[in-house]
């Protein structure tokens, strides 16, 4: 679960580089869709995250 977790916060971080990049060159494709993976990746993580706080409680 934890690999997972950093996974996931390896994918947030490379949508964040995605978005300056696409900042940076003046390309709004790439930084509308590193926003939207942004959001998409970090939902992933509080999902995940409240599910194993779900099944901690559970035990």
């Amino acid at each position: 679960m934890r690999l997972l977790l950093l996974f996931l916060a390896l994918l947030v971080i490379a949508s964040l580089i995605g978005i300056g990049g696409g900042i940076a060159y003046g390309n709004p494709v790439i930084t509308l869709t590193s926003v939207f993976a942004v959001i998409l990746f970090m939902w992933l993580g509080f999902f995940v995250k409240s599910r194993q706080q779900k099944a901690r409680l559970n035990k």
